[in-house]
């Protein structure tokens, strides 16, 4: 055993004296504090080292992975090197104490499986049993994780114990410690906060409440608890089991704040359009479909009502014909306004207004709304105008004129906001 030891301190002594020797006009390492030469100029000078340091450097037995070997209780020892190599002798009988004060410690120690040609320690050995530590560690953890939650199988009947809990556990530093590392993890949990967000918990609000719940558990729960929870350590294991407890502390704990981030997301929800208009739900709306192909007369019956009515709306997919409509319109002696994304007259007196699609205005009360084009519902880049044209109106009575491509459409939408519908049917 000692004698692989040796060779290694041998090997690393030899490759020493070789350097100072083809060095010999360079300044040392380290001085001991003595500046004179005791030889004569031009000769080797008598250099002071401390083979320590010189040790630490060309072998790597001060890594941490190698105090399991017992090297780090190797004392450091000083030497004189001369030209003559006169102190040799010296040294290598304290290479040797060294080698044999490691001999009870390292019985096992195989030289030609840990140092390799160059004298070089081999690490793959020291990560194998790094390696085979960490796999201890969380082996142990994972079944101190099965055994919590084998204990604790109802999360809501823990959190009532822990709610009604009126003394508290007096923890070690340590435990506490432990338990501000699991909740800081808990908090910079992706997997928590996603989670959260099923009982309205966002992202920005996630790492408030994980503090709030912290504080909470600390000052109420359990001294068993607690340690069973210190054996898991910080990781998922426990996240997982805190999470369904931290959903009960929620719930009760931030009820106005889950509401208000319930309402964003529903507002932001736009897989319900028959929701996106209040207002127009609260009226009892009638629906006329007028379908058939152009120039049927489904536009002048829809205007004929449009007229009739004490104030109307009619809305137009071009910026033309909602001229003429205004044209034709004013020239029957119906005050009408004209509203365009290029254009806007505004006629005094006026409680009719022609426009085009994009410029109707959900926040105004009219009697009639006649939406001419229908079918450019389906339009890919214009069909938005349309469809909140239909449903955001608040209108007694809307007149939709179009061909019959979108008349499923139409029903469904009606069928789903509660609007009547009505269809007239024309042929050319």
């Amino acid at each position: 055993m000692a004698r692989g030891v040796a060779g290694v301190l041998r090997r690393a002594y030899t490759s020493r004296v070789r350097f100072l020797l083809s060095t010999r006009n360079l300044h040392s390492f380290r001085e001991t504090g003595c500046r004179s030469l005791v030889n004569p100029e031009f000769d080797v000078p008598t250099s002071r080292f401390a083979s320590d340091n010189l040790i630490r450097a060309q072998l790597q037995w001060n890594d941490y992975r190698f105090g399991g070997f017992g090297f780090g209780k190797a004392r450091g020892f000083s030497s004189t090197v001369d030209n003559n190599g006169e102190n040799d002798e010296k040294v290598e009988s304290d290479i040797e104490d060294c080698a044999e004060s490691l001999g009870s410690e390292s019985e096992d120690y195989d030289e030609e499986s840990m140092v390799n040609e160059l004298g070089e320690v081999d690490e793959s050995l020291m990560n194998d049993s790094a390696v085979s530590e960490i796999g201890d560690n969380v082996t142990e953890s994972s079944e101190a994780a099965r055994a919590l939650n084998a204990r604790y199988q109802d999360p809501v009947e823990l959190y009532r114990e822990l709610r009604q809990s009126e003394v508290r556990a007096k923890l070690r530093s340590s435990e506490l410690d432990t338990l501000q590392e699991i909740f800081g993890y808990f908090a910079q949990s992706s997997w928590g906060a996603n989670q959260a967000l099923a009982i309205y918990i966002g992202r920005s609000f996630f790492p408030t409440a994980v503090s709030k719940f912290r504080d909470f558990f600390v000052s109420k729960c359990k001294i068993e608890v607690v340690q069973d929870l210190v054996r898991v350590g910080a990781t998922d294991e426990a996240v997982k089991f805190l999470f369904p407890v931290f959903v009960e502390f929620c719930i009760e704990e931030f009820p106005d704040e889950i509401k208000r981030f319930k309402s964003v997301v529903d507002s932001a929800d736009l897989t319900k359009p028959a929701t996106w208009f209040p207002f127009a739900r609260a009226m009892k709306r009638k629906i006329v479909y007028h379908c058939g192909p152009t120039n049927s007369g489904k536009t002048y019956n829809a205007l004929q009502r449009f007229m009739e009515a004490k104030n109307g709306l009619y809305c137009s997919p071009l910026r033309l014909l909602a001229m003429e409509v205004f044209d034709k319109v004013n020239a029957l002696g119906i005050y009408c306004s004209l509203l365009t994304g290029q254009e806007k007259k505004h006629v005094p007196f006026s409680n009719h207004v022609s426009c085009t699609v994009e410029m109707v205005s959900t926040d105004e009360l009219y009697e009639v709304a006649v939406v001419d084009e229908i079918q450019m519902m389906a339009d890919p880049s214009r069909g938005h105008a349309w469809t909140k044209a239909l449903l955001g109106l608040k209108a007694d009575e809307i007149h939709l004129c179009g061909d019959p491509s979108v008349l499923e459409i139409v029903r469904k939408m009606c069928a789903d906001t509660g609007d009547e519908l009505v269809e007239e049917h024309y042929e050319r």
